[in-house]
């Protein structure tokens, strides 16, 4: 049997641990039993490899509510998709490496950089570019760059719990970009960032979002649910809607902003990633050995989803924009 194991949610601000409470039913007093109770889920159920400290065990726990049963389903799903090669992507998830050229160059173009600053509703703000070349970059590397980030954004409790909000710069967006695009790795894309990964999505702002890609934003829309499907919101290039989404003290100066500049920031991020290179380590082993599972236990993981090479996308007219 697993050792006990006392959490201490020091890390919280009492902003964060009253929203942990009301929106997460998170209680200070049930939390290590619920804790201990799944860490010994995951032991007993080795048909799943992953890690069961604290820190990463509530990550599920959090981004699921609390129902032990959606947790445990959500860690199946995040270990299919790091892993399995038909239900998964594993190739998003291997060579997360912070020596590899390709991971430094991403970075330093400022692709994902979240930003020190929180907005007021304690979200963790990142901006994503599509400022790398489609021709020379794979869409496997720019989403193994992403996830590499995600990972380190989850180390942070207050991330767990108060989730991340985007402003993606399409500024840079061109035909090339598109081609990554098909209705295929959309859907993987939407799937693993918005329901599979143990984040919580606070939403997406889309920042000089060009005419010939509207069909691709509404493709997008199109695989969230409606939830999420209500928190993607494009600004065209108007200074004040952006704002009013998201405050300029955490903004970039580039973004009409007081937060430094982009450069300034993107330096800021990788220093970070450096300082937690462990983080990479220790997520290696995650794995899901569909053989091993019991058929009694078998439930449709949203991993499974993944598959549907006949995938048809209905897209309204431009008639019927939003």
């Amino acid at each position: 049997m697993a050792t006990a194991n006392t959490h201490d949610d020091h890390s919280l601000d009492e902003f964060s641990k009253e929203k942990a409470r009301i929106e997460l039913n998170e209680d200070p007093e049930e939390r290590d039993e619920i804790l201990q109770a799944f860490r010994e889920w995951v032991e007993e159920h080795q048909y799943i490899r992953a890690r069961s400290d604290d820190n990463f065990l509530l990550r599920f726990l959090r981004c699921s509510k609390f129902s032990m049963l959606k947790a445990q389903k959500l860690l199946e799903s995040y270990c299919t998709v790091r892993s399995h090669p038909k239900y998964g992507v594993p190739q998003w998830f291997q060579r997360q490496d912070m020596d590899d050229p390709v991971v430094i160059e991403l970075l330093d173009r400022a692709f994902f950089v979240p930003l020190p600053e929180r907005d007021s509703k304690g979200r963790k703000v990142v901006v994503c570019t599509g400022n790398y070349d489609p021709k020379e970059v794979s869409m496997d590397d720019v989403m193994r760059v992403a996830y590499m980030c995600v990972d380190i954004l989850l180390m942070d409790e207050k991330t767990q719990v108060n989730g991340i909000i985007y402003l993606l710069d399409c500024s840079h967006w061109g035909l090339s970009h598109v081609g990554y695009w098909t209705p295929t790795n959309l859907k993987k894309f939407v799937r693993a960032w918005t329901d599979v990964y143990p984040m919580r999505f606070e939403g997406s702002n889309y920042w000089k979002l060009p005419v010939m890609m509207d069909r691709l934003f509404d493709v997008i829309r199109y695989f969230m649910s409606e939830t999420n499907r209500q928190m993607v919101v494009s600004h065209g290039s108007d200074f004040d809607r952006l704002h009013k989404a998201l405050p300029k003290s955490a903004l970039p100066e580039e973004y009409g902003g007081t937060a430094g500049t982009m450069k300034e920031l993107c330096q800021l991020w990788k220093e970070e990633m450096y300082r937690n290179v462990k983080e990479f380590t220790s997520l290696e082993g995650v794995d899901f050995n569909e053989a091993a599972k019991p058929p009694v236990e078998h439930w449709k993981s949203e991993a499974e989803e993944f598959v549907d090479d006949n995938l048809q996308v209905p897209v309204a007219p431009l008639s019927e924009k939003r």
